[in-house]
């Protein structure tokens, strides 16, 4: 705002100046408007400052408009309003001291009641009366200025776009557009003043009320607002330090959306208002409040805490690091202890139980939404196949157009003639589904992406003798069976290599680590050990292990398909489950329970951890849920359900849309 009036001010004094001055004025519109909460004047300013700098080119203004209608008005405005909301400022740091004074020497009192200790408590009651009081003086001239600092500048802002429009003819058509804006925005002021007149109003009852509850006695809580079963509460608490002296300090902390946060500093005054009081307070900029430590409630737990030589503690226990907390009185420490609990069990029951009633509970018309809703996202994913390279817009065997089928684990697209013939060789030589019959796993789709026609046909077509002749599209089944059979079953295409074992396993290895599905396809179907362990490896790691650990999700699944042996233990005793739930690799937990990961749940590594656990210390929360989730299914005897098998494929899915599964850390 000072900008504004200094800036009008040069623009009056200084009309050689006048273009860049103006365009500086419009500028810082536009810079000011982006600062206030309200997207409606956020509005408002955006479009006064465009118009300011298109009437640029003009270069005709009129000065005295601009200093009677802004600058004047501007300058009074701060004189007697932000003074009023400096000397509230004063008054309120020097009652806030007190008040944290009074607080340090109240919580030093020892368990066993003194004689200081009514003073000291009486003390501490007429501190805290002081500071509430002097921190609503303050928070209500911080809100009545904020508000009138909105309609006051929008206002004379609106007049001065008035005479603009007014004095220059050759700007008519662009502020023709522009008038019926100024009446809207005019309608908008009058009513930002009778809502600043209605917050004035119940700020003075809220003030009285205050007084009167003070007067008898009474004390107020943390700010506690509930929503259903989630609760939030903010206030301040004493924290001991970590560190080897042990101290003590007020710290502001807040519980919401299932996290604890605590600040350093103290939020401004206007931020402790609760919201339920109604009070229309400016939100705080994200700069203005930084939290020291955001703590996820998801794996806490919380005591209290007997055995420190100070009352009301309590100690809220996280996966690595621990937070020993005291409340002024008792109530106000069960009172954190409750809502922290709360927002524990309301994650709980949010990560486990809606998941489970999402896959046990869909009624039949959402299974048939679901079935068209999988309609739809097949021609989708067919579509895009085909768009990744023109080799995908035929079959791969016979080179018929448009087909809708696939060999999952041999990675191409087929008519649906050919498909038959796949299905006669046998899922143990290649497993068919349909774009736009199936639900296709996330695994399986990276998997296909990742090859296609053109990819496949070089590794099972490399070698085709002259004498045998690929069928067309209208070739008899007879001679499309001899040529699948014969590419498929038995890899009589494929070059004999004479490369020893350890070598290919090797190359089976690094391929499983790099995101090449080709590479390992390849090596697969030249005889290489799927379950090769890496002697480089420190842990001993097999190339399931590593695929997961990188998140190769399309060779996990090709690793998967050919066999991989899930019962191998590292020399650390981990199974290819702990690996995925360590680096919180949600998409390979499905297609592990696809194979029959669930053999897995209550293997423990040499330190006696299984999977579960692994996942809970490394707060991978999906996995955590996942697993869970699993250990129901297989208490209930429902691990092999279509039901809970429906849920496995969501859980995938949205894990997959939420976010790709991350590098290595």
């Amino acid at each position: 705002m000072k900008k504004l009036v200094k800036i009008s001010r040069d623009a009056r004094k200084a009309a050689d100046l006048l273009g860049e001055l103006h365009k500086q004025f419009a500028d810082e519109l536009l810079d000011f408007g982006k600062r206030l909460p309200n997207p409606e004047v956020q509005s408002a300013f955006q479009k006064f400052g465009g118009g300011l700098k298109e009437v640029e080119s003009f270069r005709e203004l009129l000065y005295m408009q601009l200093e009677n209608l802004i600058t004047i008005p501007l300058e009074t405005f701060q004189k007697t309003e932000i003074d009023n909301v400096k000397e509230k400022r004063k008054k309120f740091t020097k009652v806030n001291q007190t008040y944290e004074d009074a607080l340090a020497r109240a919580s030093q009192m020892k368990k066993r009641p003194t004689i200081k200790s009514a003073e000291i408590e009486k003390e501490l009651s007429d501190a805290k009366r002081d500071f509430q009081i002097g921190m609503l003086d303050l928070v209500f001239a911080l809100n009545d200025v904020e508000a009138k600092k909105q309609y006051e500048v929008m206002e004379r802002v609106a007049a001065y776009m008035y005479a603009n429009a007014a004095f220059f003819h050759q700007g008519h058509e662009l502020f023709s557009e522009m008038t019926s804006f100024l009446r809207h925005s005019s309608s908008s002021i009058q009513q930002m003043r009778v809502d600043i007149e209605e917050d004035r109003t119940k700020a003075v009852q809220l003030k009285q009320d205050l007084e009167h509850k003070a007067k008898s006695g009474q004390t107020d809580s943390p700010a506690v607002k509930s929503k259903g079963q989630e609760k939030t509460i903010q206030g301040y608490l004493f924290k001991r330090s970590s560190s080897m002296r042990k101290d003590w300090k007020r710290r502001y902390f807040v519980v919401e959306e299932g996290e604890v946060k605590y600040f350093k500093n103290s939020p401004k005054a206007s931020s402790m208002i609760p919201s339920s009081l109604g009070l229309t307070s400016t939100p705080l900029p994200p700069q203005d409040l930084n939290p020291i430590t955001a703590i996820n409630l998801l794996l806490c737990s919380v005591k209290v805490k007997h055995d420190i030589d100070r009352r009301c503690c309590f100690e809220i226990i996280s996966p690595d690091k621990s937070y020993i907390l005291q409340a002024e009185t008792e109530e106000k420490m069960n009172e954190w202890i409750s809502v922290l609990q709360a927002a524990t069990a309301d994650l709980l029951n949010s990560q486990d139980i809606s998941v489970k009633k999402s896959a046990y509970s869909s009624s039949p018309d959402v299974h048939k939404r679901n079935e068209l809703k999988k309609g739809d996202n097949g021609s989708a994913l067919l579509a895009q196949f085909r768009a990744t390279c023109s080799a995908n817009e035929i079959c791969a065997d016979c080179s018929a157009k448009d087909p809708e089928w696939t060999s999952i684990n041999l990675g191409v697209i087929v008519c649906i003639e050919c498909s038959g013939i796949h299905r006669s060789m046998g899922v143990h030589i290649s497993k068919v589904r349909s774009f736009t019959l199936d639900k296709l796993e996330p695994d399986v789709i990276k998997l296909i992406m990742g090859l296609g026609n053109e990819k496949a046909n070089k590794i099972f077509e490399a070698k085709i003798p002259a004498d045998v002749k690929k069928p067309g599209p209208t070739s008899d089944r007879q001679a499309k069976e001899k040529f699948i059979r014969m590419k498929y079953e038995q890899l009589a295409f494929v070059p004999v290599v004479d490369t020893p074992q350890a070598e290919l396993g090797m190359q089976l290895y690094n391929a499983s680590r790099a995101s090449q599905p080709d590479e390992v396809l390849d090596l697969i179907v030249k005889k290489a050990p799927v379950n090769f362990v890496s002697p480089k490896s420190l842990n001993g790691k097999s190339c399931l292990d590593t695929a997961i650990s990188h998140g190769n999700i399309a060779a996990v699944a090709l690793l998967l398909f050919n066999k991989a042996d899930l019962a191998y233990h590292d020399l650390r005793g981990w199974t290819a489950l702990h690996y995925a739930a360590h680096y919180g690799r949600t998409n390979s937990l499905s297609a592990l329970f696809k194979n029959g990961g669930a053999t897995l749940l209550d293997a423990k590594d040499k330190n006696g951890k299984t999977a579960l656990d692994i996942a809970v210390a490394e707060q991978k929360a999906d996995c955590v849920t996942f697993l869970r989730l699993a250990q129901l299914a297989v208490s209930e005897g429902s691990i092999n359900d279509d039901s809970f098998m429906e849920a496995l494929h969501n859980f995938s899915m949205d894990a997959q849309q939420q976010n790709h599964e991350g590098e290595v850390r």
